[in-house]
């Protein structure tokens, strides 16, 4: 198992597990599988009311479906102290690169460039990235100065 070492702010250097490709992947897949469970349910719930007459009301519902979408990451990461759902499941989790928690510009950083290595480049940039780095850390971890590690510690579930 690859290991990453920190340097605590006491100086003190600690090895982290690095989460691989596959987790990572695996965590994503959840997560989206999540977000189709919901789309799914927001069809059938639309159609069962009769809720597709109403235009406003459906354009609203998918819009704020849409939002969350968009911000899911930024905002589970910044509440869920750097992890989504798929992640706190397979018990991964992001931190910054002198161990502690990312900060909220790290984690806004990382959100935004996650346009620059899943939406641009088809989903691969992101993956190539993460699978050649030293620190199995893609382009918006890089800038942030964060990666991502698999948790060790109980207390970090």
């Amino acid at each position: 198992m690859e290991t990453i070492q920190v340097n605590t702010s006491q100086h003190v250097a600690i090895d982290y597990p690095v989460a691989g490709l596959g987790e990572r992947v695996a965590a994503r897949l959840i997560d989206l599988g999540a977000f189709i469970v919901v789309a799914i349910l927001l069809m059938v719930l639309t159609a069962l009311t009769g809720s597709a007459q109403s235009k406003i009301l459906v354009i609203s519902i998918w819009s704020i479906y849409g939002a969350c979408f968009v911000f899911y990451d930024l905002i589970s990461e910044i509440f869920m102290n750097g992890q989504s759902i798929g992640k706190k499941l397979l018990k991964i989790k992001v931190i910054s690169l002198n161990g502690g928690q990312a900060s909220l510009g790290q984690y806004f950083i990382r959100w935004l460039f996650r346009l620059v290595d899943f939406t641009l480049t088809a989903q691969v940039g992101g993956l190539i990235c993460v699978a050649i780095t030293e620190n199995k850390q893609r382009i918006g971890d890089i800038v942030a100065k964060h990666h991502t590690h698999k948790n060790s510690c109980p207390y970090w579930l």
